[in-house]
């Protein structure tokens, strides 16, 4: 299956570059988001104390 392009010498208005440009900077902050919060919940697990049920106690 052949697909051919038919977006050759379009022009991209301005306000469609705008939102490009928006919708790649919100991906690019998810990929700094996700290993982040991961991150954060490794830290949690590590510094918080276990509860006393966890820990044998009453």
């Amino acid at each position: 299956m052949h697909i051919q392009d038919d977006t050759a010498g379009r022009e991209i208005s301005a306000s469609d570059k705008r939102q490009a440009d928006i919708l790649w900077k919100v991906l690019m902050l998810t990929r700094l988001v996700i290993p982040g919060y991961v991150l954060y919940a490794l830290y949690l697990y590590w510094t918080l104390p276990p509860s006393a049920y966890l820990s044998g106690g009453y």
